[in-house]
């Protein structure tokens, strides 16, 4: 997963501060998060305690996650068609419309 230039220049305008690689991420996992001390600036690393971060992806396993409890999206989800929708969303991956649309789907059929 990489950020355009776009995505960074968002993160700017709202005072975050992409991580000092190649394209602003960085990976990190088990226990810890300490190894993202890796990719702070030494100006800022003496107030490690003290950063937020801005978490833009976790993955546990390939299973799309649906927006069903998202009101904002549903409320789209139904007025807009799929391919307005995901323009509209252009973080919300085609797996996750497919498994939401496949959720609604299943409720109606229970409901009906």
């Amino acid at each position: 997963m990489f950020l355009s230039d776009k995505q960074i220049k968002e993160l700017k305008k709202n005072n975050w501060i992409p991580m000092e690689t190649k394209d602003g991420t960085a990976w990190f996992g088990g226990k810890t998060h300490s190894s993202l001390a890796n990719y702070i600036s030494k100006d800022e690393i003496e107030h490690f305690e003290d950063i937020d971060f801005l978490v833009i992806g976790y993955s546990r396993n390939s299973k799309a996650i649906d927006f069903t409890t998202d009101w904002e999206k549903m409320r789209d989800f139904f007025q807009i068609s799929k391919e307005e929708f995901l323009a509209s969303y252009s973080y919300v991956t085609e797996a996750e419309y497919d498994a939401t649309a496949k959720k609604v789907k299943g409720a109606d059929k229970w409901l009906n």
